[in-house]
Parts: structure tokens; C-alpha cells; sequence
């Protein structure tokens, strides 16, 4: 039997405040277990780097050398895990195997 309770917004105003609300309990849950958001420099690094890959996220996940998944919280100013923030400057900017891409 069906009640009719309501199960959440159905305009699209509500859909975006309930998704925003989510994103920002994500973003701190995030930052408060030590994941870290990349500064828009390194970020500007890392789409000129998909830029010159012809857009490929898989290129440049692999040339990074983190996972597809990291790449996109990356473009999208979510946080990085600690791991993937340090391979990605190292590999930035870094000495050794570097993409010479300076930040």
C-alpha cells in the first residue's frame, strides 16, 4: 500500500539545493579525514595537460598516474585523496620523471 509520503524534491530547484547540500557534506567529511583540494594552479596544470592529450581523461590519468576517478574530483574541484595530491604535483613539477608542466 502506498501512502503518498513525500520522498524528496521533485522540481529542480529543490533536486539542486538537496545535491549542493550533499556536495558540501562530502567536501568536509572529506577534508576533515586529511583529503585536500588542489590549488587552481595545479588544476589549470592538469587541464592543459588533458588539452594537449586531444581531451583524453584516460591519457591523462595515465600520465599522471592516478585512476580516471581521481582525475574527475580533480576537474571538478572535489578533494583529492593525500596520495593523489602528491603524485600529482610530483609529477607535475617534480624532480625525476616530470611532465614538465610548471605550476
Amino acid at each position: 500500500m502506498h501512502g503518498g509520503a513525500s520522498t524528496g524534491p521533485r522540481a529542480a530547484e529543490g533536486k539542486k539545493r538537496v545535491g549542493d547540500a550533499t556536495r558540501r557534506r562530502y567536501v568536509a567529511a572529506a577534508i576533515a579525514d586529511g583529503w585536500v583540494i588542489l590549488e587552481p594552479t595545479v588544476r589549470a596544470a592538469v587541464v592543459r595537460l588533458m588539452d594537449s592529450l586531444n581531451g583524453s581523461r584516460f591519457g591523462t590519468a595515465n600520465a599522471l598516474g592516478i585512476t580516471v576517478s581521481g582525475l574527475r574530483r580533480v576537474l571538478n574541484g572535489l578533494p583529492s585523496r593525500p596520495d593523489e595530491f602528491s603524485i600529482i604535483t610530483n609529477r607535475l613539477r617534480g624532480p625525476g620523471p616530470s611532465l614538465g608542466l610548471l605550476i
